[in-house]
């Protein structure tokens, strides 16, 4: 599964004082669905499959179900959290009430939502998330469980939809490097990429270009948009075919020559197995 194919249900939102839940008495427990943890204030502690995660304002944590944790608030700091209960698919959406976890001992595997999805394109998400200083997703976390506990007209598609927003910022967090001087210079190579790409720039190019070994500019590439340097060109080159298909009177073969893919009926394949209709057709239909 890749991450832009998560379509979130959430099961339950809360905010908690976790000092008075009756889970908090550091015993193991284990969930039937995927949980979240959102530190609003407070100090604490939580150990998730043997390994320990120290809780402070804008912490997130996130685990999948089926994983062994517990946890502890201090007594003079009680921690106050945002808790999400949520499937990253719609699989198990029948069952709307809050699912309690279950002791260790008591935990039955054969009743866990259906659904386990891998993760091929973000290793972070088949394992535990911990983000130790979250503040960009206090916004969507308090909003979430606001709408869940209005509960106005459509407040499941609405609470899916900020969760759905969550966990691509937790995903865009974790699977690139978040340092500003990297964000910096990834844009900026994007940029030159949508400017040149009629120069079909190699990654050699643009290393010299920007004082980088090649490598690591191809790594860069792959890491903000997920496609090589090659699909990130052709990608750019069809999406500018399209607008000169919408927008003038070009010829099919000159507007192939005019993006650097002069070969029409390579061109014709890559744009319909890039729009799932050939261009021909794509500007009758426009």
């Amino acid at each position: 599964m890749l991450i832009d194919q998560i379509t979130p249900f959430v099961r339950f939102a809360a905010k908690q004082n976790m000092a008075h839940c009756w889970s908090g008495d550091g015993k193991e427990l284990i969930g039937y669905d995927h949980r979240i943890y959102f530190v609003l204030s407070g100090k604490g502690s939580i150990k998730i499959a043997k390994k320990q995660y120290e809780l402070l304002p804008d912490t997130f944590v996130m685990w999948r179900a089926g994983t062994q944790y517990c946890y502890s608030s201090d007594e003079k700091d009680p921690l106050i959290c945002i808790t999400c209960n949520f499937d990253f698919t719609q699989a198990g959406n029948h069952l709307r009430v809050p699912i309690p976890p279950e002791r260790t001992r008591f935990f039955e595997r054969d009743k866990m939502i259906p659904e386990t999805p891998f993760f091929s394109d973000s290793n972070a998400f088949n394992d535990t998330v911990f983000i130790r200083e979250a503040p960009f997703l206090k916004r969507l976390m308090i909003t979430l469980n606001e709408e869940f506990n209005k509960k106005l007209k459509y407040y499941t598609l609405q609470c899916n939809n900020i969760l759905q927003d969550i966990l691509l910022k937790v995903a865009y967090h974790t699977d690139s490097d978040t340092s500003s001087k990297n964000n910096e210079l990834a844009l900026s190579i994007l940029d030159y990429i949508r400017l040149n790409y009629k120069d079909s720039p190699t990654n050699e190019d643009i290393g010299k270009k920007f004082g980088y070994h090649p490598n690591y500019i191809n790594s860069l590439i792959v890491k903000y948009t997920g496609m090589s340097l090659h699909q990130y060109m052709i990608d750019c080159k069809l999406n500018n075919a399209m607008q000169l298909l919408l927008s003038s009177n070009m010829t099919i073969a000159e507007i192939a020559d005019e993006v650097n893919i002069p070969d029409t009926q390579y061109f014709s394949r890559l744009f319909k197995k890039h729009f799932h209709s050939p261009p021909s057709s794509f500007r009758l239909n426009k």
